[in-house]
């Protein structure tokens, strides 16, 4: 690193110079999520690596939820090249770790960005494998005695958060704050409730021409007894009606039970996936 390079953490009055250096940065790794890389300044760690006053690179990583720490953004000026910045922007942002306890992990988007973490100490977890709706619809036994489907409501979230919690493994959680937002972005969301009790939900987006199974749910005292195939099936419904017949959702390449339902459902496993990549502290 040059005399004249410094490395900062980003606070809410670099707003319009980060706005600025991502909209003409080179090479950008944006995380899959319901906030954009601005929404996440004034959370730590978020760095800036500035020369002569200007921004040449960016790298943050806030734990959402506690104990873990997805690279939300990472980012480098025209001319710069992610592994000439990367060692010691990575360096320097890891001593600004309130814990340096959280599992720090990426979801690798793009090949360069995936390369460059393997060369710097991260390993290949697993993979994301993203699946498509064959557009037949399989026979779904009727909604058990005692439990409805109804839609979400800001509400719920807490609630939602919950069976959130126990039904995923600590890596795949989202916080009741990311939940708040995927609801508030969501096209078309569900609460699965047994006697008033939420149980299970799903979160879908959508555009003119397709729709996508953002977060679906079931806590786990309610599992196997074909209830998430009662959320999936609202969801053809839902948008079959609006004539919306290409319906995707991700889901980890081991997660067995989750391609089974998937699969049983009419979901064909495309040959489109993305590693998972885990830093080796």
């Amino acid at each position: 690193m040059t005399d004249n390079r410094i490395i900062r953490p980003a606070v809410l009055s670099d707003i319009p110079d980060v706005s600025s250096f991502l909209t003409s940065a080179r090479y950008i790794h944006r995380h899959l999520d319901w906030r954009t890389p601005l929404d996440w300044i004034g959370h730590q760690p978020f760095t800036i690596m500035l020369e002569s006053e200007r921004i040449v690179g960016l790298l943050a990583y806030p734990e959402d939820p506690p104990g873990v720490s997805w690279i939300r953004c990472f980012a480098t000026a025209p001319g710069v090249l992610p592994s000439k910045i990367w060692g010691n922007l990575f360096e320097e942002t890891l001593k600004m770790e309130e814990t340096q306890k959280a599992v720090i992990c990426a979801l690798g988007l793009q090949e360069w960005f995936a390369s460059l973490l393997l060369a710097n100490n991260f390993i290949h977890f697993q993979d994301i494998v993203v699946l498509l709706w064959n557009r037949k619809l399989n026979p779904v036994p009727p909604l058990a005695a005692g439990f409805v489907i109804r839609p979400m409501v800001e509400g719920d979230v807490e609630d939602v958060a919950s069976v959130d919690q126990k039904a995923f493994e600590a890596l795949w959680v989202n916080s009741a704050e990311t939940l708040r937002l995927a609801f508030q972005q969501a096209d078309f969301s569900e609460v699965l409730e047994c006697q008033g009790e939420i149980v299970g939900y799903q979160i879908s987006t959508s555009n003119q021409f397709s729709a996508h199974l953002a977060r679906l749910a079931v806590h786990p005292d309610f599992q196997r007894h074909g209830l998430g195939s009662n959320l999936v099936n609202s969801i053809f419904q839902h948008y079959l009606e609006k004539n919306i017949r290409q319906v995707t959702v991700n889901t980890q390449r081991n997660n067995y039970s989750s391609l089974t339902l998937y699969k049983k459902m009419g979901f064909e496993v495309t040959h489109e996936h993305y590693p998972i990549l885990v830093y080796n502290r």
